[in-house]
């Protein structure tokens, strides 16, 4: 282009002619003068083309524009058969004017022309021109809810009768967008109408995806010259599924769909927030009486304005399967996010799932109800929780409850094995800094445990501001005997607990050994962890095991008496003594250790073990006792005894020197047999005891034919040559006119009673028991002199008893010529020995047989030496009293008469 003079305007000034290019860039301009920039503007805009005949692809174009049929390059792109887009730009030269009104066509390389409606073009303002034939283009877009549809599924669209030129179906999360464009001839008739350029149709659009079809009828209305679009939304119908208070799943048959047009949920009214539905309320939603809302798997609930649930109204939230429906509750204006508006107290609120944020914003005054509960210094009424995730939180710190001191409210918290898993409720205060926050007029019910979240810490009404809880299971401690207390801890579902140390006191004799889980009778240790604990309403208990120090009892076996029982910690004990009274007849043999056989001695180390109890119980043998027969029993000393069968019995000899054992005539005889001690040395024997009691017997022979006897004195006299020794078979001793000698040498008993003729002299050995049973008759002018070996303890004995009117020692009773006749005594000397005389009835011990009356009696000579021993008892009527001739004084020393008496009186009275 070649101009004299400026492009635009006239030199002068003033405006010129109007000036068009498609691009100053790409001109060829040749000009004297100027382009003024301030009269060329850029203008864009973009022609939209409907037809139904074109395909996609891209097509080279040119644009005219009308007022000079000004040709303008384009290309032309078709994203999608029947529509097409070609964007143009222009610049225009109107001097400072910043708009014209411009019309043209497109003509497209293969001959089809589209003309223009006139639009106005203004600066830098994207414009579009609808260019048509003869037809519409119609769209639609819709969305299919279904939580059960699978995210990725691919599915198909269909609208009866058309055939479309695009389709797409995408699903996520429950959620399929649907989209789909067909084109249409002017007049056509569909679906019972005649498609025109300003009427509206509606038709069926069918989706199938997931297995399952759902058809929805779109309203098609004009939205452009020669476009008509619609939109759709569907969703399930019937009953609607939710998770009740106790986590079994339910169904409501009727139920209103929530919706943005929704602010009202009326008494006795069901509210579903469909599956994967998203919902949004600029207004307070209201609660009039008792209302239920369920939240749909996936659903978002965004309550703008919070839900208003005054004093005496109650709303309960539940949730579904899964539980990830979600009800965003935000206020202002003093009002609670989900309670009372205000200045009205709250009603009751009841979650029992899906995910609920209930927060209170402050006002320009900074005031704030609270998340749950009150409005700004209001009571609140009960808010139950029992599952879902709950955040409640208030400007001002009040989370949930109570307001304020001008009302109550109360919590109770509670959950079931459903609800549970996941289950959360955070409180909180939008305070900088600050935790959360409960009014002291707000109680709080832990109907079931609850923990602070990552912690084992049971939740109470002092520690729930501000801490996340989640349901748990309470673990209490059992002291299991022990004494004092332990605090309940807690524990998440599936989490962990580390077993503390033991708190308690142990019983006496006992000690901490580790902690018995629930029922497992495994044994853990402090610092051991339970990991997976398992959530349950009841709770699990640690009960405390003790160890029991090993317990050693003691018992008597059968005999008498106690022993304390010992308890020690120690790994061994050393046997004790018996402390019991043996049983009558038996002797301690030992311990018998539980059952062990072998009885085991004072002083063996015992092995114990913690928590055993070692029964310890005496043992004891019978005895049996060794008699040594009396002919013996003066040489013969036998012991043990009484001693158990099987020990070894010692027979110890101890003899005169005139005396000797007969050999083999040592013997041990007992109810079944006879045993011969062994000999050991000449003064010991011994046998084995048997089970029975044992008698010891034997005889023994003189050594020499002197017999040694001392005076009353204990001076020795001349040892006796010739004498006779004592037998059991003896009847008399001596005779008339003689002097004799006899002598006792072992233990003999006499059965008969003994005549003395003559001057009999009896020596008693020393050890020996001469036993005359019937008494020693002395009568007359006959005498008995007794002589002793010895003076000491081992001298000789001799017992005398006489019977009935006979003396022992002494005089006889007998009948002649009709008449019983008493002899008169002969003399009686004593010189040593130990001497017990007992008389027969109404006789004397030692003297006279007894009598009728006092003239029959004959006196005795009685002679007792200085120290001599003897013993004599009367059978006497006491108004008789024998006649004693005292002893003979010894050279020098005069006869105490009252001291005779005083032993006659003791004599008397033996």
């Amino acid at each position: 282009m070649t101009a004299n003079g400026n492009i635009g305007h006239p030199s002068k000034g003033d405006y010129g002619s109007d000036v068009f290019t498609a691009d100053l860039s790409k001109a060829a301009i040749y000009c004297t003068g100027t382009v003024t920039s301030g009269t060329a503007t850029n203008h864009s805009f973009t022609v939209i083309i409907f037809d139904p005949t074109l395909a996609a692809g891209s097509y080279a174009c040119t644009f005219w524009l009308f007022q000079n049929d000004l040709p303008v390059n384009a290309a032309l792109t078709v994203s999608q058969a029947g529509t097409g887009t070609v964007s143009v730009k222009l610049i225009i030269c109107y001097g400072n004017y910043d708009s014209a009104s411009v019309a043209g066509h497109v003509k497209v390389a293969d001959g089809k022309t589209y003309d223009t409606e006139t639009k106005l073009i203004r600066k830098d303002t994207v414009r579009q021109a609808l260019y048509s034939a003869s037809g519409y283009v119609c769209t639609f877009s819709g969305t299919v809810l279904d939580g059960a549809i699978a995210s990725g599924q691919a599915g198909t669209v269909s609208v009866e009768g058309v055939t479309l030129a695009s389709s797409s179906v995408t699903v996520s999360n429950g959620r399929a967008a649907v989209t789909g464009t067909f084109n249409l001839e002017e007049g056509a008739a569909f679906s019972g109408v005649t498609v025109t350029d300003e009427g509206s149709f509606t038709t069926p659009v069918t989706v199938t995806v997931g297995g399952k079809t759902f058809t929805a009828d779109v309203t098609f209305r004009r939205t452009d010259t020669r476009r008509k679009a619609g939109s759709f939304s569907v969703y399930p119908t019937g009953a609607a599924g939710y998770v009740d208070e106790t986590g079994e799943a339910r169904t409501q048959e009727t139920w209103t769909r929530l919706d943005g047009s929704v602010t009202e949920l009326a008494d006795g009214g069901w509210y579903y927030v469909l599956p994967n539905d998203t919902v949004s309320c600029n207004s307070r939603i209201w609660v009039n009486g008792s209302a239920s809302l369920i939240l749909g798997d996936g659903a978002t609930l965004s309550a703008d304005a919070g839900i208003g649930v005054n004093a005496g109204s109650s709303l309960t939230v539940y949730g579904q399967s899964d539980g990830t429906g979600t009800l965003n509750a935000a206020t202002y204006d003093g009002n609670a996010a989900i309670g009372g508006t205000y200045p009205n107290d709250g009603g009751a609120v009841t979650i029992r799932g899906g995910v609920v944020n209930a927060i209170a914003n402050a006002n320009s005054s900074g005031n704030s109800g609270a998340g749950i509960g009150g409005s700004f210094s209001k009571g609140g009424g009960t808010t139950t929780i029992t599952g879902g995730k709950v955040t409640a939180a208030s400007a001002q710190g009040e989370s949930i409850g109570s307001h304020g001191y001008n009302g109550s409210a109360s919590i109770v918290l509670d959950w079931n094995s459903r609800s549970a898993p996941g289950m959360e409720v955070y409180t909180q205060t939008l305070k900088t800094g600050a935790g959360g926050h409960l009014d002291y007029h707000t109680a709080v019910t832990f109907t079931k445990p609850f923990v602070l979240k990552g912690t084992n810490t049971l939740a109470t009404r002092e520690n729930l501001a501000g801490n996340t809880l989640v349901p748990a299971t309470r673990i209490t401690f059992d002291a299991n005997g022990g004494t004092g207390g332990m605090a309940d801890a807690g524990c998440a579902a599936g989490g962990s607990y580390t077993l503390p140390g033991c708190g308690f006191t142990a019983p006496e004799h006992r000690h901490f050994k580790g902690w018995q889980v629930g029922d497992d009778t495994t044994t853990r240790q402090p610092g051991e962890a339970l990991t997976d604990v398992a959530l349950s309403a009841e709770p699990l208990t640690v009960k405390a095991v003790w160890y029991t120090e090993a317990h050693v009892v003691f018992g008597n076996g059968g005999g008498s008496g106690d022993m304390a029982d010992l308890y020690t910690n120690e790994s061994s004990y050393t046997l004790p003594d018996c402390g019991f009274t043996a049983p009558e007849g038996k002797v301690f043999r030992g311990w018998k250790i539980n059952e062990e056989t072998t009885p085991r001695q004072p002083g063996f180390t015992l092995m114990v073990q913690p928590d055993q109890t070692c029964t310890v119980t005496a043992v004891w043998e019978q005895t049996y006792t060794v008699t040594v027969d009396d002919a013996v029993s003066g040489y013969v000393t036998a012991y043990p005894t009484p001693t158990v069968a099987g020990s070894t019995v010692t027979l110890a000899l101890s003899l005169p020197a005139y005396l000797s054992l007969t050999e083999g005539s040592l013997k041990a005889t007992y109810g079944g047999g006879e045993l011969s001690p062994a000999r050991v040395n000449d003064t010991t024997y011994i046998f084995t005891m048997p089970a029975a009691d044992v008698s010891v017997t034997g005889a023994f022979q003189l050594n020499t034919a002197d017999m040694p006897y001392v005076d009353a004195r204990g001076a020795a006299k001349t040892p006796v040559q010739e004498y006779t020794a004592v037998a059991a078979s003896d009847t008399s001793w001596g005779s008339a006119g003689a002097t004799s000698w006899y002598v006792v040498t072992a233990n003999t008993t006499l059965s008969s009673r003994v005549a003395v003729n003559g001057d009999v002299n009896l020596i008693l050995c020393d050890g020996t028991t001469l036993t005359a049973e019937k008494g020693i008759n002395v009568a007359g002018t006959n005498s008995l002199t007794v002589w002793a070996q010895s003076l000491g303890g081992a001298k000789g004995r001799l017992v005398a008893t006489g019977e009935i009117k006979n003396a022992g020692i002494g005089g006889r009773r007998y009948y002649v010529s009709s008449k019983y006749n008493c002899e008169v005594a002969g003399t009686i000397v004593i010189n040593g020995g130990d001497v017990t005389a007992t008389g027969g009835g109404y006789a004397a011990g030692v003297g006279s047989a007894g009598a009728e009356s006092s003239s029959d009696i004959s006196p005795a000579q009685i002679v007792r030496p200085q120290k001599c021993v003897y013993h004599v008892k009367r059978l006497l009527p006491r108004t008789l009293s024998p006649r004693c001739t005292p002893c003979t004084p010894l050279e020098g020393k005069a006869y105490n008469r009252s001291k005779t008496k005083r032993a006659a009186r003791r004599e008397e009275n033996a």
